[in-house]
């Protein structure tokens, strides 16, 4: 298992309390150190974690970049991310 370069996890942390979740994801890191992550997640909070961020919209790539990239591109990523951090 830690001979593989690419991991790929899907939604793996979907039912977790955000704060467990970004935990888990740096135990993860911090385990494959060096490895390549493809990453299905719909909670925003993991974004900043992720070097390159791709975004799908009805099956499509829409847009894509690092969060700052994208946050600074793209209204609608930045509006999302606004009104997410903003909510209780």
């Amino acid at each position: 298992m830690y001979d593989k370069e690419i991991i790929l996890l899907g939604e793996s942390t979907s039912s977790v309390a955000s704060a467990s979740e970004v935990q888990i994801y740096k135990n993860i890191f911090s385990q494959f150190s060096g490895k390549t992550f493809i990453v299905s997640i719909h909670k925003m909070n993991l974004l900043k974690y992720f070097d390159r961020i791709i975004i799908f919209e009805k099956g499509k790539i829409s847009d894509q970049g690092s969060f700052a990239e994208l946050y600074e591109n793209n209204k609608i990523f930045a509006q999302q991310w606004d009104d997410y951090i903003s909510s209780p």
